[in-house]
């Protein structure tokens, strides 16, 4: 065994692996011209590791590592940490069955890192990321997005989950929830807009039958493809694929 698959060195493995994503997040930031800060929490009683300020947005971020040989296939994540902010439940469509997920939370992102066992002989090439929050799963359940291996009916589950688990505890998010992307680095653009505007969030803003000019109707799958092409890895191996919908031409 690695010494780094040793349950003994599960602290020292954790903090290389999170020095090299944090590092990954201040050069993409870095390369758009963008200044952030990455902190830890003074108290960890909220269910997330660093939280992530860039201007006046602030973002808490729980980061997951994970061998890859590993068969760990979910986390505990904190309910309050992942449901919507109040102002996402005020600006956006946060619901299932018309109710909406959970209460005034954090909105958080979850950042899984997987690695190899020779990630002591060089970092890159030998830590994939993987990325889930309230929106990514909003998304497959609405019917904007499919990704094989985590169905629309899965999706709508975990969200029920989440609803039915309060604040303060914890919930299982499984590994087929998180969507594969190139770089940590997507989570300054989704969230924080950091190389340019997205529209990742306030896609929800929009249905079928939305307009954005008199002209034509808004085509939620060409903007997702626009927004997801940019990280989602070549070799993707979950197949990751857009849901067709009927505003496609």
């Amino acid at each position: 065994m690695s010494i780094l698959g040793a349950p003994g060195f599960m602290t020292q493995r954790e903090r290389l692996i999170t020095d090299y994503t944090t590092f990954k997040l201040r050069q993409h930031a870095l390369r758009c011209g963008a200044r952030i800060l990455l902190n830890p929490p003074e108290i960890d009683e909220f269910g997330y590791d660093i939280t992530i300020e860039e201007g006046f947005n602030y973002l808490p971020v729980q980061l997951k590592t994970k061998l890859v040989k590993s068969s760990t296939d979910s986390w505990s994540i904190l309910a309050n940490f992942f449901t919507p902010s109040f102002y996402d439940m005020r600006d956006f469509d946060c619901t299932v069955n018309d109710i909406n997920i959970g209460s005034h939370g954090g909105g958080g992102a979850v950042i899984l890192q997987e690695f190899d066992e020779d990630v002591l002989d060089g970092l890159d090439d030998k830590v994939s990321y993987f990325y889930c929050d309230v929106f990514y799963i909003l998304a497959i359940a609405k019917g904007f997005w499919q990704a094989t291996g985590f169905s629309r009916d899965q999706a709508i589950k975990l969200l029920k989950e989440v609803q039915n688990t309060p604040a303060a505890e914890r919930f299982k998010l499984p590994r087929a929830a998180f969507i594969p992307v190139s770089t940590p680095g997507v989570i300054l653009k989704w969230r924080a807009h950091v190389g340019r505007n997205s529209n990742y969030m306030s896609v929800h803003l929009f249905d079928k039958s939305s307009k954005v000019s008199e002209t034509g109707t808004y085509n939620i799958s060409k903007l997702l493809q626009l927004e997801l092409s940019e990280f989602i890895p070549e070799n993707n191996t979950m197949n990751f694929k857009l849901y067709r919908t009927s505003l496609d031409n």
